[in-house]
């Protein structure tokens, strides 16, 4: 039986957390089950079950991918994971430690996850189908149609990391005939020599999580996977995923697109929001600036979104360089891509933006103006550190705690804060069409990063929510395009059938996008 009311996800981790359950595959929890959390309720948002299989019949999400990324060192020795084995008593402090020691490779914890992914995908009636192409897609109500991807190409590396041996690892997953890699995701939240990242985790203070010091940009070796991913000789083709390199690297890549011929391939940027303002304009959205060398330590001013007159019509971006600058929009839409929208809070804007770190030479290209992007001169430079009220603004940044807690809210605050996150969501869709125009409504899906330790939005907090998600937008959407042109008339959001434009963010642009560019033809020649 087929159910035409079905939802699409770019970006979402069915089986990272029961992965860690135990070292031993066979004891393994499963991805269908949801992963119980203690009666610590301040971290419960954060990390109970957002996307088991089950969560995923409940919202009707029949076609989704899956990616696997290896849990870094960093995180496995984080406080977060580590001192809460006791309370989260489902995640396995001896595998952990194990791989914080370096016990298994990367490239091991990949296959591991999938071995463990792939030997849970049937419960009763109901089953998981991993796809090698879309032809294999499968309709049917009691089917997931899942495509695996890769997220961090830390992934790929074994126990030396060399460049060689990566090369190596990617050709094998590229011919592997049990599933296809819809992306490589290049970097992800720690150190990477392959690409630089952007900074993300701003709820540790370990070095580990800031840039690489001495990398600026994408490495020789990293130029050399990006182009066996694209490689149709060399196995199935591999799209490559923006998400978490530097700003500076992303522009080296488009760059890299366009001198060597890959303009027709798809970009994908699978789980993100938006900075809010052209990266040529950054000088005039910057507060301050600390020299802490190898790192520049940026302090933003507040990037507002779509205001109304409400407090929670008010709604803001997170500026930091994770986020899409509003050229990168355009050049995703160029290239025929696709941009799957977080739902995690601090990513849409939502809270207080913090402090970001930079790698200086990264930093200080980003306002020259990176690759002949034509800088706008700002009447006010960018101000660096130097008064007591500047370095103690910088130092509080950096020691106020993570707000994690929701729960403690009354029914009325709740009630608020799910409005409120919800105008978030709405104002990265309408800013992204105002800036791309009429055509982004079909370049954009729901690339969620459920199961990613991401804090969701209220409105949204595990996949089981789609269809309220998809009422919600419905009904949000054209309300706030309304406060944002009263606002702006010269601003145009695009906005003609509403509920064909959020049918198409939850299911059918994810779909067409892998009817194009996920068939055996493409994957084997690169030819549509």
């Amino acid at each position: 039986m087929v159910n035409l009311d079905i939802r699409f996800d770019l970006h979402v981790h069915p089986s990272s957390k029961s992965f860690l359950t135990n070292e031993d595959r066979a004891d393994k929890k499963s991805p269908w089950k949801k992963v119980k959390v203690g009666p610590w309720g301040v971290l419960a948002p954060i990390l109970k079950s957002q996307s088991n299989f089950s969560k995923f019949f409940k919202g009707n999400v029949r076609l989704a991918v899956f990616p696997i990324v290896p849990i870094e060192k960093g995180f496995s020795n984080y406080w977060l994971i580590r001192d809460i084995i006791n309370i989260f008593s489902a995640l396995n402090k001896k595998f952990l430690k194990n791989i914080n020691d370096g016990v298994y490779s990367y490239n091991e914890l990949f296959w591991d996850e999938w071995e463990h992914l792939n030997s849970k995908l049937i419960k009763g009636e109901k089953r998981v189908k991993i796809l090698t192409c879309i032809e294999d897609f499968n309709p049917d109500e009691s089917i997931i149609n899942g495509i695996i991807s890769i997220e961090g190409s830390h992934a790929i590396t074994g126990s030396t990391g060399q460049g060689n041996i990566m090369l190596k690892n990617l050709t094998e997953i590229k011919k592997f005939p049990d599933f296809t890699i819809l992306y490589l995701t290049l970097t992800h939240l720690t150190w990477n020599y392959i690409c630089n990242h952007s900074y993300g985790a701003k709820i540790t203070k370990s070095v580990v999580f800031r840039p690489l010091e001495n990398q600026k940009g994408i490495s020789k070796d990293g130029i050399d996977i990006i182009n066996l991913c694209y490689n149709t000789s060399a196995g199935k083709r591999i799209l490559v995923d923006i998400k978490h390199m530097s700003a500076y690297a992303r522009f080296q890549f488009y760059q890299h697109r366009k001198n060597n011929g890959f303009s027709d391939i798809p970009i994908v940027a699978t789980h993100m929001g938006l900075a809010g303002f052209n990266v040529k304009e950054i000088e005039k959205h910057i507060e301050v600036v600390q020299d802490q060398t190898p790192y520049k330590v940026v302090v933003y001013k507040e990037i507002c979104g779509i205001k109304g007159k409400k407090q929670d019509e008010e709604t803001n971006f997170n500026p930091w360089s994770i986020n899409l600058f509003d050229e990168e929009i355009k050049i995703i839409l160029d290239s025929d891509g696709l941009i799957g929208l977080s739902l995690d809070q601090r990513i849409l804007g939502f809270g207080k933006t913090k402090l970001e770190f930079f790698q200086a030479d990264e930093f200080n290209e980003l306002l020259k103006g990176p690759f002949n992007i034509e800088k706008v001169k700002s009447s006010n430079p960018v101000k660096y550190a130097s008064t007591p009220e500047d370095l103690d603004l910088i130092q509080s940044l950096m020691d106020e705690p993570e707000e994690f807690d929701d729960e403690t809210f009354s029914d009325e605050n709740k009630a608020f804060l799910e409005e409120k996150q919800l105008r978030h969501l709405c104002n990265t869709i309408l800013h992204a069409a105002s800036v791309g125009g009429k055509k982004t409504w079909k370049h954009l899906c729901i690339g969620s990063d459920f199961d990613g330790l991401i804090k969701p939005i209220n409105s949204c907090k595990s996949i089981k929510d789609y269809p309220k998600l998809e009422k919600d937008l419905i009904n949000e959407l054209p309300a706030m395009a309304k406060i944002g042109q009263n606002n702006n008339p010269g601003l145009n959001y695009h906005i003609e059938d509403i509920r064909t434009q959020v049918r198409d963010i939850m299911y059918n642009n994810g779909k067409q996008f892998l009817d194009k560019y996920f068939t055996k033809q493409y994957l084997n020649s690169g030819k549509i």
